[in-house]
């Protein structure tokens, strides 16, 4: 995929594959499409060209669909300081819907912080 704004550049001719279950970040400096990439990836803006397809799908036609299975943090982590972990992660799944409160509990567990649960975020710093 490619995406410019006007005459710039900021994502040239991208051609990446994330297996399942990977966890993907990505680091470079400023204004080097780090932003813009994911933010085409989540569908917040279009390519300029090529298409994104995730877990199979062309995203145009299945947004929803992914991005009930899609996680991503676009410039800074956005999650509420007076909550838990766990409240924060409950907000979340009624937004999202269709996540079982089980899988809450596991993936604190997964990220090591279950036994933090019920501590709020500003107090875990």
């Amino acid at each position: 995929m490619t995406k410019k704004f006007g005459k710039r550049t900021a994502v040239n001719n991208l051609n990446l594959e994330i297996s399942k279950g990977e966890v993907f970040g990505f680091l470079g400096p400023n204004g080097s499409g780090k932003s813009t990439t994911v933010s085409m990836i989540v569908g917040l803006i279009k390519p300029t060209a090529g298409s994104v397809n995730v877990f199979g799908m062309d995203l145009k036609d299945n947004y929803w669909p992914i991005m009930r299975k899609l996680g991503a943090t676009i410039e800074s982590p956005a999650f509420y300081p007076y909550l838990s972990g766990r409240d924060n992660l409950e907000l979340f799944s009624i937004a999202i819907g269709g996540i079982p409160p089980a899988k809450i509990m596991e993936v604190l567990e997964r990220v090591n912080l279950a036994d933090r649960a019920k501590t709020s975020i500003s107090n875990t710093r």
